[in-house]
């Protein structure tokens, strides 16, 4: 059999029982398994499942569920025959609920539903599975990138005996997914040049697809009403699905009032670098105790899941280098340039009025701090190499952030970033006894001012020779130092009103930048 998605379902309230909440449901699950008693599929095709149906059933989120705990005298993943028989790449989204609840302070690693191993690198499929810290992630694989989302037990803990709702949904034609706990949006990941949705595996539930012995290494608890569809499930149809079987309030959005803080920092390996517990959770305490409300990573390095989830806010990885929290909700992300180098998001800072944030990280080759403190260092070589990387790159990502400021109208737009660059407005003739005796018109923030963003820390702090605001480097100020880490923006509904180098703390600095924190306040229109 192969399986072709008709182009759209228009359903009734009454055809699907499982977003009894909508008045209206815009399709129908490929697959769904409500394990009521049996272990069939209610999707729009019966899909077949290998082995005998001798399973285990128990009361479960809503009626019965499928029984892998302890008290299963049939403790068996269920295998179902996808592979050959789902034509994916023809469709441009996927979206998966899962309903589960894991044996308390279980710490081991199990499939939960997928169609890949875990941890099998160049593995076709995806696959969400707990982990040893007792919460789940989600890995994604098309046979040539990976990409993974790593939840954390702080604010995703699912060993613990009680019902939780897990998903994800992918669009193909934006090359983002989304990530979802318990009907909330947890994260947004970049999935660039996405190109296939084909697995290596049919689809397994309760189990890692890749294991060799079954019998070992099935899920250790229940699991419950799951679906999979060829749709982009949006946040209320997971927030609906999720109140149906659970009753329960969620947690109002949160939103600006007149001001709100935006801070940008280099985190150093992912703030791993001097310590690899003690250094990320010294950048978490640096972040609460400044406030911030929209921040720009460099160097997440796989550390923005645990510092979005300590700080309860919302996450959009770029790539592994760069990453975006926020306290406000992310209502659209776009690609723009290298994901690498740049992002793009508009966050509703209130209900009615959205900003443009750009997280930015320029290359740090050509490194030129060598250049820079040798007094006898030609400046025209400096130029050159400075226009030819990290100046092109400006450009571009300049470029391409015109098209996305028209097609989301936002009124204000913000970059804040690792720069990896001086500035024009601090290496001046007459600040050259502060900036190793020489002038540099550096391009990068040349082309920033020519596009009429505003340096906000240099509004607020005009005076360049007293107020150095060097980010670089607060653990080694007896070399190159230097302010390369900025907030940029622009636009008529927002205003600077404060910055702050942020380079010491009460023990030690975790990272080798400081962060830059800017205030802004909202202005009428």
């Amino acid at each position: 059999m192969k399986f072709i998605l008709p182009v759209i379902f228009l359903l009734t309230l009454s055809s699907c029982e499982l977003f009894r909440p909508s008045p209206q449901v815009a399709s129908v699950p490929m697959i769904y398994f409500d394990f009521k008693g049996d272990c069939k599929s209610k999707g729009i095709e019966d899909f077949k499942t290998f082995g005998n149906q001798n399973l285990s059933y128990i009361p479960g989120i809503k009626d019965s569920c499928l029984n892998l705990s302890i008290t299963s005298p049939y403790r068996k993943p269920v295998i179902i025959r996808t592979k050959g028989d789902v034509m994916l790449d023809q469709q441009p989204y996927l979206a998966v609920i899962v309903w589960v609840k894991m044996a308390k302070n279980d710490l081991e690693t199990y499939g939960i539903i997928g169609n890949k191993s875990i941890d099998v690198e160049n593995e076709k499929g995806w696959i969400i599975s707990s982990t040893l810290e007792g919460s789940w992630q989600l890995d994604i694989c098309d046979g040539i990138q990976s990409w993974n989302y790593k939840a954390t037990p702080s604010r995703q803990r699912i060993n613990d005996n009680r019902w939780h709702q897990i998903g994800f949904s992918i669009d193909k034609t934006t090359n983002m997914a989304k990530t979802y706990f318990d009907g909330k949006m947890m994260g947004i990941i970049n999935l660039d040049n996405l190109s296939s949705f084909e697995a290596d595996y049919h689809l397994h539930i309760g189990c890692n697809p890749g294991s060799t012995d079954y019998s070992m290494d099935t899920f250790n608890g229940m699991i419950d009403e799951t679906g999979i569809w060829v749709k982009n499930l949006s946040e209320e149809e997971f927030r609906d699905s999720y109140l149906y079987f659970k009753n329960e309030k969620l947690p109002e959005q949160e939103y600006a009032e007149e001001e709100f803080k935006v801070l940008t920092w280099n985190i150093w390996n992912g703030g791993r670098q001097l310590g690899r517990t003690a250094g990320v959770q010294q950048i978490v305490n640096v972040i609460k105790s400044s406030g911030a409300d929209i921040i720009s990573l460099q160097e997440d390095f796989g550390s923005g899941e645990f510092i979005s989830d300590q700080l309860n806010y919302h996450f959009y990885r770029c790539s592994n280098n760069l990453s975006l929290l926020s306290r406000f909700p992310i209502k659209n992300t776009h690609h723009i340039y290298k994901p690498l180098n740049s992002g793009n998001a508009e966050i509703m800072i209130t209900p009615e009025e959205s900003v443009m944030f750009c997280p930015i990280w320029l290359s740090h080759n050509p490194n030129i701090k060598g250049l820079l403190v040798n007094t006898s260092a030609n400046t025209d070589t400096i130029l050159d190499i400075e226009k030819n990387s990290r100046g092109n790159e400006i450009k571009f990502i300049l470029s391409e952030l015109k098209k996305f400021n028209s097609i989301q109208n936002t009124k204000a737009i913000i970059l804040a970033g690792d720069y990896n660059s001086g500035s024009h407005v601090d290496w001046t003739e007459d600040n050259i006894n502060n900036k190793y005796n020489k002038a540099i018109p550096f391009p990068t923030s040349i082309l920033m001012e020519e596009n009429q963003f505003i340096d906000a820390y240099r509004k607020i702090y005009p005076d360049i020779y007293t107020n150095l605001g060097n980010t670089y480097s607060p653990l080694f100020r007896e070399g190159y130092n230097d302010r390369i880490d900025y907030v940029y923006y622009k636009g008529n509904s927002i205003e600077a009103i404060n910055a702050s180098v942020i380079d010491s703390t009460s023990s030690f600095f975790p990272s080798d930048h400081a962060a830059l924190l800017v205030t802004f306040k909202r202005t009428k229109n």
